[in-house]
């Protein structure tokens, strides 16, 4: 499963879904956010946007992330929502997600399943060769449970799924299939990936995939054809310029690069773009919270991140200690960027604040999560556990983000952040 952009309701959709269905519900004295009574069976006036679900999704199943082929399957429209526990939602488009059948019956009204337009890039891991699901290591652990959870209830990673994300893997590969045939199949929004794809596959999904994607072809030249690791090396920078060139619209980012270790291919990641609030600074000169912070400096220092401050971090480091604002001095230019005060954050902070997910008292709180939103950094990662680091403030943080078209920003404690390092070198 990958994030999946909540696309716009037809204009059909009120007339002949939303009213005709609120309608029934009023003349039969049915309460529209109350469980449906037992035996109630609902006029499926949804099936009327089926065809619509289907082109806004490009027939892409919201689960699977892999095109619903119509000889073999059946689509669906899933309410995310059980219609049965607020009927009014039965008829709701943003609601409504394109599934494959027989997954929407695995779903059914289970409630432990993720939301695709709530998923965060990188939740869900895909082992290319073998077509594996499962969860990123390097979640917290509640989050971990609910990417588990979901995978097995939908049976995300059964054998057959598996054996389809690998024959499309292998079908390209061995050039039976064009990038668009394999677009077509594990699809994208667009006809080159971009960041905001609507449901981009992870075999397509902006550079860092494209990078990953080289790395795989790689690894199956190395274990079918015994290729030299620096024959290897060179095939595999050939072949990225040569795929990047065709379906990105932009160069791969600066500092990837591809090099051969142990016979095998690594893949040397950009630096992750990481918003620090002035918790994490000061944070270097506390005994509890040292180990964290004085991590991920480190990690700037060696390249692997870049520390991004803004006005209001400067604002809140003025008469701190020389020590603390040393800290920032110290870093180079590539290891440290400032995002100043952008004026578009203004338009988030009001509306953190408007919709109660947090107060004026909090406000530089409110600036912090907008700027690095509205920058669309890798994560903002800060020690202040009850107004930033709180996981049910996140989920509103993000809902919002959403509906204004920004970017959902994993927010994190530094020490979750030095997980993401502890990795290493991504190997195939």
């Amino acid at each position: 499963m990958i994030h999946v952009d909540l696309q716009p309701e037809p204009a059909s959709f009120d007339a002949a879904v939303r009213q005709r269905g609120l309608a029934w519900l009023a003349a039969n004295q049915i309460a529209p956010n109350a469980p449906l009574p037992q035996g109630t069976q609902l006029p499926d006036y949804w099936r009327v946007c089926l065809p619509d679900l289907r082109g806004r999704y490009r027939n892409c199943c919201a689960y699977l992330a892999l095109r619903i082929e119509l000889v073999e399957d059946r689509p669906s429209v899933d309410h995310f929502i059980p219609k049965s526990g607020q009927p009014a939602l039965a008829y709701e488009w943003s609601n409504y997600r394109l599934a494959r059948a027989p997954t929407n019956s695995r779903k059914g009204h289970h409630t432990d399943v993720l939301d695709p337009c709530a998923v965060q890039t990188g939740w869900f891991r895909l082992e290319m060769v073998t077509g594996r699901i499962y969860p990123s290591p390097v979640l917290p652990a509640n989050t971990r449970q609910a990417v588990q959870a979901t995978i097995d209830r939908l049976r995300l990673d059964d054998e057959p799924m598996r054996d389809l994300r690998a024959q499309h893997l292998q079908r390209y590969h061995e050039d039976h299939w064009s990038a668009a045939d394999l677009h077509t199949h594990s699809p994208s929004s667009g006809t080159k990936p971009t960041a905001r794809a609507c449901c981009s596959s992870p075999l397509l999904q902006c550079h860092r995939s494209a990078i990953q994607k080289a790395g795989v072809e790689l690894a199956l030249q190395l274990a079918r054809r015994k290729v030299m690791a620096h024959e290897a090396e060179a095939w595999a920078r050939d072949g990225l310029d040569r795929w990047a060139a065709e379906h990105i619209a932009e160069p791969p980012p600066k500092g990837a690069g591809l090099y051969v270790v142990r016979g095998g291919l690594s893949v040397r990641q950009p630096r992750r773009r990481v918003y620090v609030d002035n918790s994490v600074i000061s944070g270097c000169f506390d005994k509890e919270l040292m180990a964290g912070s004085l991590a991920l400096f480190a990690a700037a220092k060696r390249g692997a991140v870049t520390i991004l401050v803004s006005e209001v971090v400067r604002e809140e480091l003025e008469g701190a200690p020389q020590a603390v604002q040393k800290l920032l001095e110290d870093l180079s230019s590539d290891q440290l960027e400032d995002l100043g005060a952008p004026a578009e954050a203004r338009k988030l902070v009001d509306a953190y604040i408007d919709e109660g997910v947090l107060t004026m008292k909090s406000l530089n709180d409110a600036r912090h999560i907008a700027i690095a939103s509205v920058a669309g950094v890798d994560a903002l990662v800060s020690w202040n556990q009850r107004h930033m680091v709180n996981p049910r403030r996140v989920l509103r943080y993000h809902a919002i983000n959403r509906r204004l078209g920004y970017p959902e920003v994993p927010i994190h404690k530094p020490t979750e952040e030095a997980l993401q390092h502890e990795e290493g070198e991504e190997r195939v």
